[in-house]
C-alpha cells in the first residue's frame, strides 16, 4: 500500500505554505506545476526529508507549519 494514499492536500495550501517558507512555487494557482514541484524538492532537501516532490504526510507535517504562520 502506497503511504501517500488517501492523502490529500490542495494545490493552493502547498503553495501558499511554500511561499511562506521561502520556496517560490511561481504564481499561486492550484496547480503543481514544474515550479513548484521544484520548490518541493528545494524544501525536501531543506528539511531531510525523501526528495520525490510530493507532499506526503512527512513533508506536509514540515510544510504546514508555514501555512498557520500567516494565519
Amino acid at each position: 500500500m502506497d503511504p501517500d494514499e488517501g492523502f490529500s492536500v490542495g494545490a493552493k495550501e502547498i503553495q501558499a505554505a511554500l511561499k511562506n517558507a521561502g520556496f517560490d512555487p511561481g504564481y499561486i494557482d492550484g496547480k503543481i506545476g514544474p515550479k513548484t514541484q521544484q520548490a518541493i524538492k528545494e524544501f525536501q532537501r531543506t528539511k531531510s526529508l525523501k526528495i520525490d516532490g510530493k507532499v506526503g504526510p512527512k513533508t506536509w507535517a514540515e510544510l504546514s507549519k508555514y501555512l498557520s504562520d500567516q494565519r
